[in-house]
């Protein structure tokens, strides 16, 4: 079955200083004038994002991706405990929250806090030892009166894909795998049917002819 035609989401991305060395390539470039260049940090950004647009694409989830801007900000980040660079995942995730309320984006806006450094959250168990993360989002929360928001550590060096995929899944009411089941499309529909230019499909192998 496909789903998701006509759902969009737009992605606004915050990153922090571990991402300096791209803004540094840009600068240094004398190449040609700053006003032509590519910003290669939204050009990562973009890249990445293609790559999740994609993963749902192929599973017949057939909704659009695009990066509106990418910016730097420092401040959004929430420092693990004493750690110099280790960031605290769910302190950073409200912050981000926080940030995203003060802005006058429409509900399908997916607001995004990017590192290269670790993501840690609080471990209460036995060993205490701080749990890494790879991401940390909003659920179910997609074309809703609620803030999609998550917070990614994400390496252009090494461009996997699969927070950021994971990240947008759980903003759908679901969650990333190899293959998405027949319960998570019936989970991201229930999402997708707030969304205002959400076609339902009514076969299992309909698909998008471009115009």
């Amino acid at each position: 079955e496909t789903i998701g035609i006509g759902v969009k989401l737009t992605a606004e991305v915050w990153c922090d200083d571990s991402f300096a060395e791209l803004h540094k390539r840009r600068t240094q470039d004398k190449s040609a004038s700053i006003e032509k260049q590519e910003d290669p940090i939204k050009e990562a950004f973009v890249a990445l994002f293609q790559k999740v647009k994609e993963y749902f694409n192929n599973q017949s989830v057939m909704i659009d991706i695009s990066v509106k801007n990418v910016a730097k900000d420092p401040s959004i980040a929430v420092k693990f405990e004493e750690m110099e660079l280790s960031l605290d995942g769910p302190k950073t995730l409200k912050k981000l929250i926080e940030r995203a309320n003060h802005t006058q984006e429409s509900n399908d806006t997916g607001f995004f806090f990017v590192t290269q450094n670790p993501v840690l959250q609080e471990n209460m168990y036995a060993d205490q030892v701080p749990r890494s993360l790879g991401e940390i989002s909003t659920y179910a929360t997609f074309c809703s009166n609620n803030i999609s928001a998550a917070v990614l550590r994400y390496s252009p060096k090494r461009p996997d894909f699969s927070y950021a995929a994971e990240a947008v899944a759980h903003f759908f009411n679901s969650s990333s795998s190899r293959h998405i089941r027949r319960r998570q499309r019936e989970d991201m529909k229930r999402v997708f049917m707030h969304c205002h230019n959400y076609t339902e499909t009514g076969g299992a192998d309909e698909r998008i002819v471009p115009p």
